[in-house]
C-alpha cells in the first residue's frame, strides 16, 4: 500500500511538472530575477541597498536575539521587503495564516529560467484552501530568503515555498518562513516584525 502512494504521489510531481513546463509563459514574466540595486530596493521599500550583514538562520537556535523588521500596514494587511538569494526585492504580504511561502508564478518561471531553483528543488504537489476555494500547487524548497532592510536583515534557509498557476499573484510570506524562528510577533506600536532565534 505504501509503495502504491509513493508511486501515486510521484506520479502527481511528474504531472505536475510537465504541466508547469508546458504552460504559455505570462507576457510580463521576467526573463530572469532583477538584482536588489538601490532603485529596486527604493521600489520595495524606499530603503537603501541590500547589503551582506544578514543574520542567517538555518533552524531555531538559542532564545536571545531578537531581531526587529520594519513591516507597512496596507489596505489592513502587513507587507515585508523580501529578497529571494540576495536578488529580486519584493513586497510581501505577512499571512500568517498561510502554511507556506506563496510565490508569483512569473517569480517562480524566473527562477528556474535563472538557475536559481530546478527539478530538484521540487517537493510535490499539495492541495491549499484559500479564500477563493481550493487550489493545487506546487512545493519546492526556495533559495534563501531574506526580509528587512540593510540595517535589519534576517535570512532563512530551507523554506519551503509553493506556486500555483494562477498569474499576478502577490508573494505571501506564511509560516514555512516564521517557523524558522523561536517565536515571532508584531508590534503594532512601532510597525516592527519581532523575529526571535
Amino acid at each position: 500500500m505504501r509503495k502504491i502512494k509513493r508511486v501515486a504521489a510521484a506520479l502527481l510531481v511528474v504531472t505536475a511538472l510537465v504541466a508547469c513546463d508546458n504552460q504559455p509563459a505570462p507576457s510580463a514574466q521576467p526573463a530572469s530575477l532583477p538584482p536588489c540595486t538601490d532603485a529596486t530596493t527604493q521600489n520595495c521599500w524606499g530603503r537603501s541597498q541590500w547589503r551582506d550583514t544578514s543574520v542567517s538562520i538555518a533552524a531555531p537556535g538559542p532564545t536571545g536575539h531578537v531581531q526587529r523588521v520594519p513591516i507597512k500596514l496596507i489596505g489592513g494587511t502587513y507587507h515585508v521587503p523580501v529578497a529571494i538569494d540576495n536578488v529580486c526585492c519584493l513586497p510581501a504580504v505577512l499571512d500568517t495564516g498561510a502554511s507556506d511561502v506563496m510565490v508569483p508564478i512569473e517569480i517562480w518561471h524566473a527562477m528556474m529560467r535563472g538557475g536559481r531553483i530546478n527539478k530538484q528543488s521540487h517537493i510535490g504537489v499539495e492541495t491549499y484552501n484559500t479564500a477563493s476555494g481550493q487550489v493545487q500547487g506546487l512545493r519546492f524548497i526556495l533559495p534563501p530568503i531574506a526580509v528587512g532592510d540593510s540595517s535589519s536583515r534576517v535570512t532563512a534557509r530551507n523554506v519551503v515555498g509553493v506556486v500555483t498557476k494562477s498569474p499576478g499573484q502577490s508573494m505571501l510570506l506564511g509560516q514555512s518562513f516564521l517557523r524558522k524562528f523561536k517565536s515571532w510577533s508584531i508590534d503594532n506600536s512601532t510597525n516592527q516584525l519581532l523575529l526571535s532565534y
